[in-house]
């Protein structure tokens, strides 16, 4: 059943735009105010003025409206940080703390300047109003909190804080009586008696003159013509110092002059001689002073000049600087002449010039020692083995079997590196087909860059044929061998040129190896058939033809050995298909060595070599491996599948 009284208990979420509301007015209220009481300030002032209030109650008033706006300050803070309140209630902290910020320094203008004590109307209405508000909002939170609904803490708190200090304003309201200041012709007086004075006490209708009165001076009319008026007398003319009267120092010149005997004559070096005793102190002071100036216009400029040596890396003495900090502390305790700051700001204006040079300089010398550091670097690398070895040169048809052995291969990429290849003993069969297969990082890629001696074995042999790779130049080994490795390469020319750059086939024969690659159709299609040209690194190609066209290069120069660098991991199905058929038709009776990326590229091959972490860890026919399911190919084969079959799902 409903309380009858719920109809006299507004939403608490209105609270915040009524308050917003109320304090806005107020603030506008008040400003108007404080405008028009400075508009009127000059107009309106007699002359006189009211001694300072400094009855208690008035500044306890004054101390609760400053301790409100600071407490809802830190209210609004804490609103906006921790209890992230919504943008209604946080303008309403806000507000409330510039309202009351704005009450107590109106109340202090008042208090101070004016002599009518009494409070203003308005800021009676509004203190009953917000004591009794605040009364109303804890009663809302009450009822609240009756109903089993949630009321903040710090709501509670807040409106706990306002009943008390509205219940305090509006008890100072009904006490506080008026009271008259005491009225003096302040302005007026010192021109007319010499008995009244005022003290720092007392404030004068001058702080009341607006800025058009400041900057025009309107307010020194009436005392000009006030001062006229008044007979100047000795007290109003400032006194001299009794030692530099005239008598006295005409006593002291006349005690310093010299007579001759009884004659009454005074020559020209008397006078002078006379002068000069009477104020020699000064005369001495006075060269010291003139003997320091002009050491400064001469030292500055040294200790400047000296300073900003030091600062681009001069050293003089030891402690050098310590020096120059210590002098220009001391300099600066002295008088600072307009003449030094102006000649220290130019200075300090070369010095940032003079800095950043220095900055550019440091790197410029950085850049210069990391390139000879590299060409150091460069020139220590070891040098490849010859090229050619006469010695040792093989046959013209070497390799004729194409079989490669390994024993004991072992390969780092540095001295300082460990082990990539553990010691593999293996052998490729000539006229095989061989796949090599492994995780990424077992050493497959090793395998083939020691194989074309691009990586030096540490350890161990490689034959092919019978022949040591080792003792045979890099230009008869690398010749004997093909491969095609996973990223094509073309050069800027023709295509001639990219099949034959040595120029040793003729162009049937050239035209005979794109057929067998299935370019032969598109090159005829083109205008300038052979003598097309290829960008760098063949832009102008897509990544199949230029594998295609590495395909055709190996056609055509059929060598006994081939090397499949996962030649067919950056193509799509279609050419993977026409590169593997292309291979099986025309390299039957050579030796393919297949670093595999997709397993279908070795499913066919005649043996299977799996590598693990540097080692041999299964070789075999893939039928075998195949059946056995707990080798390693087999688990590789099944994840295969698996990712296969989720990449194909995934793109349905």
């Amino acid at each position: 059943m409903e309380n009858p009284l719920d109809f006299l208990l507004i939403q608490p979420t209105y609270f915040p735009l009524l308050s917003l509301f109320l304090n806005l007015v107020l603030l506008l209220i008040l400003f108007g105010s404080w405008v028009y009481k400075k508009s009127a300030a000059c107009e309106n002032s007699d002359g006189f003025i009211a001694k300072r209030s400094t009855k208690m109650y008035n500044k306890l008033v004054v101390v609760s409206c400053v301790s409100l706006s600071v407490f809802y300050s830190v209210l609004s803070l804490l609103s906006c940080v921790r209890w992230h309140s919504n943008v209604w209630t946080l303008s309403d902290l806000l507000f409330a703390a510039l309202t009351w910020g704005a009450i107590s320094m109106y109340l202090r203008g008042l208090y101070i300047d004016s002599h009518e004590q009494k409070l203003p109307y308005l800021l009676r209405v509004w203190w009953v109003l917000y004591f009794l508000l605040s009364c109303y909002r804890l009663v809302v939170d009450f009822a609240l909190y009756k109903k089993q609904e949630l009321v903040s803490v710090h709501n509670v708190v807040s409106e706990l804080v306002g009943v008390c200090a509205g219940l305090f304003l509006c008890c100072s309201c009904l006490w506080k009586k008026g009271e008259e200041g005491e009225r003096t012709t302040l302005l007026e007086e010192p021109f007319l008696s010499e008995n009244e004075g005022c003290d720092d006490e007392v404030t004068t209708p001058f702080a009341k003159a607006g800025f058009l009165s400041l900057m025009s001076f309107s307010w020194m009319s009436p005392l000009i013509t006030l001062g006229n008026e008044k007979i100047i007398d000795s007290k109003d003319v400032p006194q001299v110092d009794s030692s530099d009267r005239a008598e006295n120092l005409f006593r002291v010149f006349r005690s310093k002059l010299e007579w001759d005997d009884g004659v009454r004559r005074i020559t020209t070096f008397k006078l002078v001689k006379a002068l000069f005793l009477s104020v020699w102190r000064d005369i001495i002071l006075s060269f010291l002073f003139a003997f320091a100036y002009t050491m400064s216009c001469y030292v500055a400029p040294y200790l400047m000049d000296s300073f900003v040596q030091y600062l681009n890396g001069q050293r003089q003495y030891k402690h050098q600087g310590y020096v120059l900090v210590t002098i220009f502390f001391v300099a600066k305790l002295g008088l600072t002449l307009p003449c030094f700051a102006g000649l220290t700001i130019t200075y300090a204006l070369n010095l940032n010039s003079l800095q950043s040079t220095l900055v550019w300089t440091l790197c410029d010398l950085e850049n210069k020692m990391i390139s000879v550091e590299r060409m150091l670097q460069y020139v220590d690398i070891p040098s490849e083995p010859s090229l050619v070895i006469e010695s040792t040169r093989p046959e013209k048809s070497w390799p004729s079997r194409g079989e490669i052995t390994i024993s004991n291969l072992q390969v780092r990429y540095g001295p300082h590196l460990p082990m990539v290849l553990h010691g593999l003993t293996f052998t490729f069969p000539g006229g095989l087909k061989t796949g090599i297969v492994g995780r990424t990082g077992c050493g497959k890629s090793t395998l083939i860059q020691t194989l074309f001696r691009i990586v030096e074995p540490t350890a161990g042999e490689i034959r092919i044929d019978g022949i040591d790779i080792l003792t045979i130049g890099l230009h008869d080994l690398r010749s004997r061998l093909s491969i095609i490795p996973q990223d094509p390469t073309m050069f800027e020319g023709t295509v001639r040129s990219n099949l034959d750059p040595l120029e040793e086939y003729s162009d049937d024969q050239i035209w005979e190896a794109l057929d067998k690659c299935q370019l032969g159709d598109e090159m005829r299609k083109k205008e300038l058939k052979l003598d097309s040209s290829v960008s760098e690194n063949g832009q102008n190609w897509s990544v199949g033809q230029r594998q295609l066209v590495c395909l055709g290069r190996v056609l055509l120069k059929r060598s006994k050995v081939l090397v499949l660098d996962e030649a067919t991991a950056s193509v799509d199905t279609a050419t993977d298909n026409l590169i593997q058929e292309t291979l099986r038709q025309h390299f039957r009776d050579c030796t393919v060595i297949t670093i595999a990326h997709r397993i279908s590229s070795v499913i066919d091959s005649d043996m299977v070599l799996l590598l693990d972490q540097g080692l041999i860890k299964e070789h075999d026919s893939p039928g075998r491996l195949l059946e056995d399911k707990s080798s390693s190919f087999s688990k590789l084969v099944a994840e295969y599948t698996t990712s296969s079959e989720s990449k194909f799902s995934r793109s349905c």
